[in-house]
């Protein structure tokens, strides 16, 4: 098969060239999700599809909007943990000293503590992997994300703590 007149063959553009040259030789993440871009062909990540270009940068030392969503995670994380494993020991206590059985709901309730636990952990093991998407993205957007997630916490725990309450009373 032949190539026809009109059809001008595709040819790599200089930093492109420069960029698949230079991961010929090189170990490189992508950084928008952390694939190993060893042996590349093509300027583009093979995992996420995101374009790809040679070029000098910073690395932002300033992560503060990602962090806020982390610890805001985490601290939704510890709160809910210590709360499901305060009310366990609780009721093994119940349990030892013959103190009876609690209501039903008691069980709905750490159920509930520790699934919103398991669920920010997850969220910041996610948060975590994202890393260098969520540095790759706009400053205005990372801190749109940051609140997102500080309220997101929010809003669910004030939720679930009316839930408890009005299921308690």
């Amino acid at each position: 098969m032949g190539v026809s007149p009109d059809v001008e063959p595709q040819v790599a553009a200089p930093d492109e060239s420069g960029l698949i040259g230079w991961l010929a030789e090189h170990e490189a993440p992508c950084p928008s999700c952390g694939y190993s871009l060893r042996g590349l062909t093509t300027p583009a990540c093979p995992e996420c599809a995101a374009p790809l270009r040679l070029g000098v940068s910073v690395h932002d030392p300033r992560p503060i909007p990602w962090v806020v969503a982390i610890v805001s995670l985490a601290m939704g994380l510890g709160f809910d943990a210590v709360v499901a494993l305060l009310m366990t020991a609780a009721y093994v206590r119940a349990r030892i000293l013959n103190l009876g059985l609690p209501p039903p709901f008691f069980f709905v309730i750490v159920a509930g503590f520790a699934g919103l636990a398991i669920a920010m952990a997850a969220t910041v093991w996610v948060l975590y992997r994202q890393r260098y998407r969520w540095a790759g993205r706009p400053r205005r957007r990372q801190w749109c994300s940051a609140a997102a997630v500080f309220l997101g916490v929010g809003c669910v725990h004030a939720i679930w703590g009316a839930i408890v309450i009005s299921v308690i009373s």
